[in-house]
């Protein structure tokens, strides 16, 4: 028996085939209330890609027999669901078959649909409005879309998302309704993106890929109170990527773990909380690879006095509100709470013995507080993996806020430089050299070294860092031999352990008599200040100023007449541009000079 076409046969009673049976693409087959059996066993039943089966029928029986059943197709040695075929159930009440591997499952129509055993799914399993599926006591392997729009029913089941040829997964829809999982497992080749809110009662189990997370009301992950998450380490290449909350109701202690990240890197915490009451307090947490001085405005000043540094490359937010949303920073808690950091190699430890904890208050969000560490971590030539749990001590940690690493001031762990900018100028007969930078750990010293090619270069001058600095610093030097032509600069940083980094090399174009030049300046230049060019040595000859990105798409194109010796031309058009890195390329004569211009 083979159903084609695109239209739907409906059995008007049982059906005994003694050969196979096919649904073949686009065709739909409702079974209704009967069965269509296989006399005398053997055969192959088929579903084909597109094609439907529609079941309304108890199909009842044994979890992996079919015996018993008086909805599905009996006695076929062979079921074959392709992946891209369709399974509905749409009776009042079903128990949902398990023995074939379904492409895509879907639950339709009013009443409750009931995993029968292991349910494993090619494609999406989809619930519609007014239907309920429940998925019993079983784990669930799916490699598609989880898409509920009507009632999920999980009892103690396990939600398996287990994709394994690398096809994004996701848990929605966008606008459907908010799922409560007993276990969630993600152990997916690619990753799972959740588009509605989703909460898990029982276990969230992280094996393989990333759990892509969202803000409250698009995508934010809830663990129910006294639901539990993996511990895991900054190494982990399967954790939360994004925000994810906790809920906590019982009075006492309570650790928490959040297996958090944001990519490429994983910076999970494991949070020990104590509560005064049986009252519920929710605590959402989120990774940011940033640094924190930037997001918080704060300044050198604001410093604790037992660190002489906080990090610039990671810091974790833990906001504390009642169940009602409200902030709750610290209300409810009994004495002194406990957190655990975990950091990877770009975090810059170098010495667990001098590394603390720091954190900001929700009154006064730039002041930085030490609420200690502790670490197994030794003391190493290069950036380690590793953890830091706080103490209490010298300042207590007794609410939530902003917490980030910090080195105590007998340590020496970099928490690496933050340049802001680097250039070199040709003036007259010299060039100038001019950087930036924003904070500077263990700086023992930078070194300008300048090169003919862009590949081979040469030490022109060491210039002494200013050791640990968290606060902004510019550097000034000149080049009073520099090379003719086009030449190239770079600046490299060298820490006191002999730890070093290059920074961006820029070009810079000199002709050594000094009679012909052309000058950028300021530079750096912000929004409110004209750029001026100085074109000296050509006197009533066109120069043409040509202004990039970094991308080399053109913002500016001038041709400007110099009248005189000296002429100072006003470009008032960078007021316009964004903040960032641009290269000004300026040519008369035959001659090329090239700036990088920074814009702030």
């Amino acid at each position: 028996v083979t159903g084609s076409g695109s239209s739907t046969k409906t059995l008007g009673g049982t059906v005994s085939v003694a050969g196979n049976l096919t649904v073949s693409s686009y065709a739909v087959l409702d079974m209704a209330a009967f069965n269509a059996n296989r006399t005398g066993g053997g055969g192959v039943f088929t579903i084909s890609a597109n094609g439907k089966l529609r079941l309304s029928g108890n199909t009842g029986g044994a979890a992996t027999s079919n015996a018993g059943t008086t909805s599905f197709p009996l006695n076929y040695a062979t079921l074959t669901l392709d992946p891209a075929s369709t399974a509905e159930y749409y009776g009042a009440t079903q128990n949902i078959y398990d023995v074939p591997t379904y492409g895509n499952l879907t639950t339709t129509t009013a009443g409750t649909k009931t995993a029968g055993g292991n349910l494993s799914i090619a494609g999406n399993l989809t619930i519609n409005a007014a239907s309920t599926f429940a998925g019993s006591s079983y784990t669930h392997s799916l490699q598609g879309d989880f898409l509920n729009s009507g009632t999920f029913t999980a009892g103690t089941s396990t939600m398996n998302f287990c994709n394994g040829t690398g096809v994004l997964q996701h848990i929605g829809p966008a606008a459907g309704t908010v799922t409560t999982f007993a276990n969630l497992k993600i152990n997916t080749r690619a990753n799972v993106t959740m588009l509605q809110d989703g909460n898990v009662s029982a276990s969230l189990i992280l094996t393989q890929g990333l759990l892509n997370t969202s803000v409250a009301g698009s995508g934010l992950l809830i663990m129910l109170n006294g639901s539990a998450a993996p511990a895991i380490t900054a190494l982990s290449a399967s954790y939360v990527n994004g925000p994810m909350q906790y809920q906590k109701s019982a009075a006492g202690s309570t650790t928490l773990n959040f297996p958090v990240g944001t990519s490429p890197d994983c910076r999970p915490f494991i949070l020990t909380v104590n509560h005064s009451a049986a009252t519920q307090y929710n605590y959402t947490a989120q990774t940011f690879n940033a640094n924190p001085w930037v997001a918080m405005a704060s300044t050198y000043t604001d410093m604790p006095s037992t660190v002489d540094t906080i990090s610039g490359v990671h810091y974790w937010t833990i906001n504390r509100t009642d169940a009602g949303g409200t902030s709750q920073p610290s209300a409810g808690l009994n004495g002194n709470q406990q957190i655990q950091l975990f950091f990877g190699t770009n975090d810059g430890v170098y010495q667990g013995s001098g590394l603390t904890i720091v954190k900001n208050t929700a009154a006064t969000p730039a002041t930085w507080i030490d609420i200690g560490g502790s670490s197994t971590l030794g003391n190493f030539s290069s950036g380690q993996a590793g953890s830091v749990t706080s103490t209490s001590s010298p300042t207590a940690f007794n609410s939530f806020s902003t917490f980030t690493l910090g080195s105590k001031n007998t340590g020496w762990d970099p928490l690496p430089i933050e340049l802001l900018s680097f250039t070199a100028v040709a003036n007259g007969d010299k060039v100038d050299i001019k950087w930036e930078t924003i904070t500077e750990t263990n700086n023992a010293y930078f070194t300008i070294e300048k090169s003919k090619d862009g590949v081979n270069f040469t030490k022109l001058m060491d210039v002494q860092g200013a050791g640990t600095s968290t606060t902004y610093r510019n550097y000034a030097e000149v080049d009073y031999q520099p090379y003719e032509g086009t030449s190239y600069y770079r600046l490299k940083q060298t820490d006191n352990n002999g730890a070093y980094q290059y920074f961006t090399m820029v070009p810079v174009t000199f002709t050594k008599d000094g009679q012909q030049s052309i000058i950028l300046y300021p530079n750096p230049i912000d929004n409110t200040t004209n750029l001026q060019v100085n074109v000296t040595g050509y006197q009533n000859q066109e120069v043409v100023v040509v202004l990039r990105d970094m991308q080399g798409r053109e913002f500016l194109s001038k041709v400007l007449l110099a009248e005189d010796n000296g002429h100072v031309f006003v470009i008032d058009e960078t007021k316009s541009l964004q903040p960032g890195a641009y290269i000004v390329t300026a040519t008369s004569n035959n001659k090329i000079y090239n700036y990088k211009l920074i814009v702030r």
